[in-house]
């Protein structure tokens, strides 16, 4: 399989990695240069549709959600992706800082990231406050909040009514990362540590599955479906969300950034910092290598067969054909 370059097109500022999504065919960025910060979009040509400037540190982080994206700092905004427009601002009484949403809608840390005292979730569109939980020492994953800590009850919080389930510690790993727990859309709540893995259901605290990892394992989790958990760093692994199992097992061609993006079934991973590669997710097949001039920060799937990745300066359109 070839894999080509089908545009390249300059940021308005130097992209700092990561917070680059595809938000149906359209790719959202956020990149920043003197003083000056912008969110934009471009479509599937790579031709710039809009953007939203503001000054540096208004504003800290951004993250889609269905066809809005929303910013974060002491005025929270709501902008259409379809064309950039302003859809709702609210002015806060405290900073608020954003998380990976839920799946009610985004999420925000009261407060600065060291110093926050809760967590937030707004309503969609219209920024109306949902729920508020005291525990910052918490992760959002489908509809419910998960803490881990070691020596304490492993809890979980279901929103937006706040009902608690605890699992005693022993029975599950305890994972390191945000990346390595996650809930599937099955109800069931995915923990990958170092040396094992297990899974509880939600709400009734049942242990579902639980092994170990060997030798080769990983606790890193590029990202999931409802009914697999794909992973690592020297290799890439496909995990069965219903018992636990290893559904195939894939040698990398090099080391595997965190910087990863998924369709149903084909998988766009970063190797060595500068190849993107295409994976079949059905087989572990690794398709294709792209080349790309400069360190590879952030990807995005806008299809099977193309992906979009973000350099310091550049966006590159990526087509596997």
């Amino acid at each position: 399989m070839k894999a080509t370059a089908l545009w390249k097109s300059r940021m308005p500022g130097i992209f700092s990695g990561s917070f680059l999504f595809a938000v149906g065919d359209r790719t959202v960025c956020f990149a920043g240069d003197r003083g000056l910060e912008t969110l934009f979009a471009a479509d599937g040509d790579g031709r710039l549709l809009w953007r939203y400037s503001f000054a540096s540190g208004e504003h800290g982080l951004f993250f889609p959600f269905e066809d809005h994206v929303y910013l974060d700092g002491q005025r929270a905004v709501c902008i259409a992706v379809a064309n950039g427009r302003v859809v709702a601002e609210r002015q806060l009484d405290s900073e608020l800082t954003q998380q990976r949403p839920s799946a009610l809608g985004p999420l925000f840390l009261r407060g600065p990231l060291i110093s926050a005292t809760g967590l937030v979730g707004l309503a969609p569109i219209t920024l109306e406050t949902q729920w508020e939980w005291p525990d910052v020492n918490c992760i959002a994953r489908g509809h419910w909040l998960g803490r881990a800590e070691r020596g304490r009850p492993i809890a979980f919080t279901r929103i937006p009514d706040l009902l608690q389930v605890e699992v005693d510690p022993l029975q599950l790993p305890f994972a390191s990362g945000l990346e390595s727990m996650f809930v599937s859309e099955r109800g069931t709540w995915c923990s990958f540590g170092p040396r094992e893995r297990a899974a509880v259901q939600l709400p009734s605290g049942r242990i579902v599955w639980r092994a170990e990892e060997d030798e080769d394992g990983h606790h890193r989790i590029l990202w999931s479906t409802d009914r697999f958990a794909y992973g690592g760093t020297a290799q890439l692994s496909a995990y069965r969300l219903e018992d636990g199992g290893v559904e195939w097992r894939q040698t990398s061609p090099g080391l595997l950034s965190m910087h990863a993006a998924a369709t149903p079934n084909y998988g766009f991973v970063v190797v060595d910092k500068r190849q993107l590669h295409r994976v079949d997710l059905r087989s572990g097949q690794f398709e294709g290598k792209f080349q790309s001039p400069a360190d590879i920060i952030g990807v995005a799937a806008v299809g099977d067969r193309r992906a979009v990745i973000g350099t310091s300066r550049d966006l590159i359109g990526v087509g596997f054909d």
